[in-house]
């Protein structure tokens, strides 16, 4: 099973525990989701962490992230918040759209990054 597989089933279960008023698995679902996002792209390199927001109408996962830009010459130049989101494709499991300001080519990055890392193999399944 891919990352983003094992994403979506655990914002899937955390959903119907809500539904069903289940607090002790929200809280479970809660943490396996914070422990999975430990590894999210980026997130080790900003003071805030990618955040699942949860699922669309549509079905696409939605993920919040705080992106600090560095210049060439390796300063900060301050931060912009990005929204991810991961649609469901059946020819190709998934796409990516990020949404947020474009400096230094940041989405580019972003995208990247995240398609690399969702179709990682998760090993814990």
């Amino acid at each position: 099973m891919q990352v983003y597989q094992r994403i979506a089933r655990i914002v899937h279960a955390r959903d119907g525990a809500i539904i069903g008023k289940e607090f002790e698995w929200i809280d479970k679902y809660n943490e396996s989701l914070v422990t999975m996002m430990r590894d999210a792209p980026l997130g080790k390199n900003s003071n805030d962490r990618t955040k699942v927001i949860g699922v669309n109408e549509e079905g696409a996962l939605l993920l919040s992230l705080t992106f600090h830009h560095i210049s060439i010459s390796g300063k900060e130049q301050g931060s912009s918040i990005y929204s991810i989101e991961i649609e469901p494709d059946l020819g190709l499991g998934f796409r990516i759209k990020v949404e947020g300001k474009d400096k230094f080519n940041a989405k580019d990055e972003i995208k990247e990054s995240f398609e690399y890392w969702l179709n990682e193999r998760d090993n814990e399944w």
